[in-house]
């Protein structure tokens, strides 16, 4: 009996002395954290188990990243700040980096058009439980230059003139109706023309005539003048700014070669015969 009791009473010292060193690591660091900060400051301030011990706080965390917490705890407490403070720096988020076997490949899908500026639309596939943070880093800027293509249509260019179209010969007291024309070429619609023939000797007008013309190629205006004198005549034609004069001759009459008549014509072959029939009788004598 006596020796079991001893016996217990040597396991329990050594029970004992196994939980001092905790203790003394735990007091050894709530003592600094009352002396700091406020009579709150416990065990709980650091670990879940208000009685110290297992899990940590994120306090309790932040503590045991101070490199030097167990040799200088007054240090570590001073470093990470009051835990009853909104400043206290929280735990640090780790990003997982993906394996080496594994490739994330940002889907880019680009529309540009004409002067506009295109951000990229990036689709992310991350793995479960896995942070992927993926940072677009360029814009594109795409400014279009239109082409204009002119096409100079050659101008043809456009040759005006008045012809005389004249026929015959102006005869006293008949009108040249038939014989006598001016031809306006390629004239513009709505352009006026003028016609006036003036006798030569006094200055004198006999024929005045004006009009609009219609157009075209070409388009013929016949002069109707009756000659009242015969002599020379100036013919003059106005139109846009083309003029076109000449001398027009006026006679009394026109020639007309006579034509013999029928007796006329067997004297004449009767005195040929004649002739011819005494020449060959002399020639014979």
């Amino acid at each position: 009996m006596k020796r079991k009791t001893i016996f217990m009473l040597l396991i329990l010292t050594a029970v004992l002395a196994a939980a001092v060193p905790g203790v003394s690591a735990i007091e050894a660091y709530v003592a600094p954290g009352l002396a700091l900060y406020d009579s709150d400051f416990s065990c709980g301030t650091c670990h879940v188990s208000l009685g110290g011990g297992g899990p940590r706080t994120a306090y309790g965390e932040e503590f045991r990243n101070v490199s030097n917490h167990s040799a200088n705890p007054t240090y570590a407490l001073m470093v990470i700040g009051d835990p009853n403070q909104s400043n206290v720096t929280p735990t640090p988020t780790v990003t997982e980096t993906p394996e080496a076997n594994e490739t994330v490949t940002p889907t880019v899908t680009e529309t540009p058009e004409a002067n506009e500026t295109v951000t990229p639309t990036v689709t992310e596939t991350p793995e479960a439980n896995e942070t992927v943070t993926v940072t677009p880093t360029a814009t594109v800027t795409i400014t279009a230059t239109p082409t204009t293509t002119v096409t100079v249509t050659p101008e043809t260019r456009r040759v005006i003139e008045i012809v005389d179209n004249m026929s015959g010969v102006p005869l006293i007291n008949q009108s040249t109706m038939d014989i006598l024309a001016e031809d306006f070429i390629n004239f513009n619609p709505g352009d006026p023309y003028n016609i006036t023939i003036t006798r030569v000797t006094g200055g004198v007008v006999e024929y005045n005539a004006t009009g609009i013309l219609t157009g075209g190629p070409k388009q013929t205006i016949k002069v109707d003048w009756t000659p009242q004198t015969i002599g020379a005549y100036i013919l003059r034609s106005d139109a846009a700014t083309e003029t076109e004069t000449k001398v027009v001759q006026v006679i009394n009459q026109k020639v007309i070669s006579p034509i013999p008549e029928l007796s006329t014509m067997i004297l004449v072959s009767a005195g040929l015969l004649g002739l011819f029939g005494l020449a060959r009788k002399r020639k014979n004598s």
